[in-house]
């Protein structure tokens, strides 16, 4: 199982939007996908299901919160498997398989507890907590048995906080989705040197663990731009200028494929539950903003070897 991480500092990238329409292309395609919300927000939960829906049957026992109190407050792990749901609202193709893991609106307060679990009153011991508080989500996935996914992909908080560092540390890969504009392509590079630090510093203390932990070496897949707008088929000079400044300027890799802007199928898509990549349509511009979003999946999924 491949193991995806989507990140950004920034919120309102359009992040969940392409982790949905990624999650359930795949599986239309005939892949096993498990998708994980670690997001407090919980976008990518009301997408798949209402909020009726996790307020009566998910938010007690079955949202990843669930997971985290066991880690946090017993220090024990629940398989992630008794966590996983059907999506309430959309049926994939029979070929494939979506499974979710919902997120819950009381996130915010894992991750101050988090924090708090990494202190430890001796170098040796910070550095033990750091390994085993990061490394748990991975350890989890690392039990699911490897027929059951393809892949899994995790939509993360808009921060680089506690969270989304265990999310990197569990992936083989993450994606960073962003606007080609100035504020959202501002901090790319500083996200990407984060990670890099992380990476560092979690294989240093592995390499001190004396065996007990393995190093990690996520990749960045690419930087995904969404909201783009489109003049002749072509990206419009403005936000030209973006693409090539985070590509040539800043060296980063950049995926071919973009998620053109159209409030209209994107915004009402949560409402539906059905993303805009499976959405029956008799639209031109709908059945464009679909193909291109098919393209981009099949170009994740040659990236990322799933």
């Amino acid at each position: 199982m491949k193991t995806i991480a989507m990140v950004n500092f920034k919120g309102g990238v359009g992040k969940t939007t392409l982790a949905a329409n990624m999650a359930v292309g795949m599986a239309e395609l005939g892949k096993k996908v498990l998708l994980i919300d670690l997001d407090p927000q919980a976008s990518l939960t009301f997408s798949f299901c209402s909020v009726d829906y996790w307020g009566h049957n998910l938010q007690e026992n079955c949202t990843i919160k669930r997971w985290y109190d066991e880690h946090v407050y017993k220090d024990r792990d629940i398989p992630l498997e008794e966590l996983w749901i059907d999506p309430e609202r959309l049926v994939v193709s029979e070929m494939g398989v979506l499974k979710l893991i919902a997120s819950h609106i009381n996130m915010f307060e894992i991750d101050v507890e988090l924090g708090g679990s990494l202190a430890g009153t001796t170098e040796r011991q910070s550095q033990a907590n750091f390994l085993r508080v990061l490394s748990r989500l991975r350890h989890s996935l690392g039990k699911i048995p490897p027929w059951r996914f393809d892949v899994a992909i995790i939509d993360c908080p808009p921060a680089f906080n506690i969270i989304t560092q265990s999310a990197v540390v569990a992936s083989d890969y993450y994606i960073i989705p962003t606007k080609a504009d100035f504020l959202s392509t501002l901090g790319l590079e500083t996200l990407v040197g984060h990670v890099d630090n992380l990476v560092a510093r979690y294989n240093l203390y592995a390499a001190n663990s004396s065996g007990q932990y393995e190093g990690i070496s996520p990749q960045l897949a690419g930087v995904v731009f969404t909201m783009v707008s489109l003049r002749g088929g072509d990206v419009i000079s403005t936000q030209r200028t973006y693409v090539d400044m985070v590509t040539v300027g800043k060296g980063l890799p950049a995926f071919a494929s973009m998620v053109r802007e159209n409030k209209t199928l994107f915004s009402d898509a949560p409402e539906y539950g059905v993303p805009v990549i499976i959405r029956s349509t008799h639209s031109q511009t709908h059945r464009e903003v679909q193909d291109e979003m098919w393209v981009l999946v099949h170009e994740v999924m040659q990236k990322c070897r799933i």
